[in-house]
């Protein structure tokens, strides 16, 4: 018998992500549901939930990732399904607890307007660029001299 699979969570948290910090990863959307859910203050109430195909646990959105959602695919979830998200493990104050956790945010898959291809993906494209991006150059200016090297003329002396 093994005590911690009696603590696990039916929700989708970051630990159970092989995500870092700051670190997304674009997932697709299975399913939505209601669920009917007992509040930390004991109180039961609605929550909208997500199933993306790459987890087996579902996410309940709060209202920031519902925004998220909104933004990126408008309001109606049944267009949603087969659509992909960028998910990723963020910090945020927990006023219950008192003190920042890491949690699940929902962003925008976003694509560059040249290639169509997702926006930092890398291409062996020879020059280590981001596709759609000229290459990187370097270029190194001197200051042309003020006065010529022979000049006597001290700017700074009093005539």
């Amino acid at each position: 018998m093994r005590l911690g699979d009696y603590i696990q969570s039916r929700w989708l948290k970051p630990e159970d992500t092989d995500l870092q910090m700051g670190e997304g990863k674009i997932v697709t959307i299975e399913s939505f549901a209601e669920e009917d859910l007992k509040l930390p203050n004991g109180q039961q109430d609605y929550k909208p939930v997500v199933k993306f195909a790459e987890f087996d646990k579902e996410l309940i959105l709060n209202k920031t990732n519902i925004r998220a959602l909104i933004e990126a695919l408008g309001e109606d979830t049944d267009t949603m399904i087969g659509k992909q998200i960028r998910l990723l493990v963020a910090s945020a104050f927990n006023p219950q607890m008192q003190r920042q956790e890491e949690v699940l945010r929902l962003g925008p898959v976003e694509r560059t307007a040249r290639t169509g291809q997702r926006a930092g993906t890398v291409t062996n494209t020879g020059t280590g660029a981001r596709p759609g991006t000229a290459p990187a150059t370097t270029h190194t200016t001197r200051p042309a001299p003020a006065t010529p090297a022979n000049d006597d003329h001290d700017p700074f002396a009093e005539e």
